[in-house]
């Protein structure tokens, strides 16, 4: 009996250990991305983000950032989240003002998007953008972003926020020295990560469908 105690012990511990790393799906509640605010200019400043599925359309992924006051005006936006997968970088992206015939263009991405790496190929899809909830969300058709299946994990989740302009920004999504130049301006900076860029990064995904 007292086996037998110890062993039901042992389980639910494991159990308590594994599940939070292991949730299956986050939402608005239970983003998997999370990050503390005011630490950007206001239209850049991360809230959280999060990935779901609709099983009614399992062939897409969703992804939402939620921004402290988004807005359309700025140009040059990039409003992404990030993940990996099965060993792959990927990216859902609202970029906003490269083109005064598509103002909002959403993407999907496969491959870095750092300086000095390979082109990476980029699909246009479809989104949503909400100014009054301060939500943006890309609507991915997996076919885009290496078919995930049920089970499948993407890892090393995150969301980046920021402005590009000229060089400075073809340095990419993880330029160690923009981001130790951009802390020492606080809540004027052009750029957000979440979590912050020395974190680490959000929770992992399963796919459901």
């Amino acid at each position: 009996m007292k086996i037998k105690i110890v062993g039901l012990f042992v389980c639910m511990l494991l159990i308590t250990t594994i599940l939070p790393i292991t949730v299956l799906a986050g939402d608005e509640e239970n983003p998997e991305i999370t990050d503390v605010t005011g630490d950007a200019r206001s239209y850049l400043d991360i809230k959280k983000a999060w990935f779901y599925e609709d099983p009614s359309k399992p062939q897409m992924l969703y992804t939402t950032i939620e921004i402290t006051n988004p807005r359309v005006i700025p140009f040059k936006q990039h409003l992404v989240v990030s993940w990996q997968m099965n060993g792959e970088h990927y990216a859902s992206m609202l970029g906003i003002g490269y083109s005064l015939t598509q103002w909002l263009a959403y993407v999907s991405v496969v491959g870095r998007g750092s300086f000095g790496d390979p082109k990476p190929v980029v699909s246009f899809i479809e989104g949503s953008f909400d100014t009054t909830k301060g939500t943006i969300t890309c609507i991915i058709p997996k076919s885009t972003i290496g078919n995930p299946q049920p089970g499948d994990v993407l890892t090393n989740t995150r969301s980046q926020c920021f402005e590009r302009f000229g060089f400075w920004g073809r340095l990419g999504f993880t330029n160690v020295f923009k981001y130790a130049f951009f802390d020492f301006i606080g809540k004027w900076q052009l750029e957000d990560t979440a979590p912050d860029f020395v974190l680490g990064y959000g929770l992992d995904y399963i796919i459901q469908y």
